[in-house]
């Protein structure tokens, strides 16, 4: 009897020890981060490759409220081609909800401005280019409000429509740059058109 439930107990040990090993050990998935989520939908990028198939030379980024003033919006600057001198500026404003808001180009040459007065050496030039770039978005060219409502209207800045619709609006930001030789001019959203206006440009 003894040697019986011996033997019952072996074979059972023996059966339960080969489920154990027949069953596959499986390994925790290792669950890779997915990448993140780029919710900035401006094409900025789009735009410079259509516009010119060389490399970004210079690039700068600069956050300011503009379109909403408790919200800051992307300002991007852009020059492109294969030479300073010859190159190509793309500015952009983008919205802080990712839209693409306001777009310009115009000559890399531009940003030297007077400074051609002076017959400047290459290098000079390509210095300034550097300098202007670079100093392009600053606190000092934002603005609140974008229009000072004490200065007469002056049909010659900008739009007459344009002007009033933003100096009725206390809280708008306007942005002043140079544009041009010698120009400067002023960009602002409004409200009422739900889009940026220039509203004043002056040599």
């Amino acid at each position: 009897m003894k040697k019986t439930n011996w033997l019952y107990l072996l074979t059972l040990i023996a059966v339960i020890a080969c489920n154990t090993s027949s069953q596959k050990v499986t390994k925790p998935q290792l669950t890779k981060p997915k990448p993140a989520v780029n919710t900035e939908t401006d094409n900025t990028d789009t735009l410079i490759t259509a516009a010119d198939t060389a490399h970004i030379l210079m690039k700068q980024v600069y956050s300011h409220a503009f379109s909403d003033p408790s919200k800051k919006d992307t300002f991007k600057l852009y020059l492109t081609g294969t030479a300073l001198i010859g190159g190509k500026v793309l500015f952009a404003v983008v919205a802080h909800s990712g839209k693409l808001i306001y777009t310009e180009k115009f000559n890399a040459y531009d940003l030297i401005g007077d400074l051609d007065d002076t017959d400047p050496t290459p290098n000079q030039r390509e210095d300034t280019i550097r300098v202007r770039f670079n100093d392009f978005f600053n606190r000092k060219s934002f603005e609140t409000p974008a229009l000072d409502i004490r200065q007469p209207i002056d049909s010659d800045l900008a739009d007459i429509g344009i002007q009033k619709d933003i100096r009725s609006d206390k809280t708008s930001i306007g942005f002043t740059y140079a544009y041009g030789y010698e120009g400067v001019q002023e960009i602002a959203w409004s409200k009422r058109r739900k889009k940026v206006v220039i509203c004043m440009a002056a040599d």
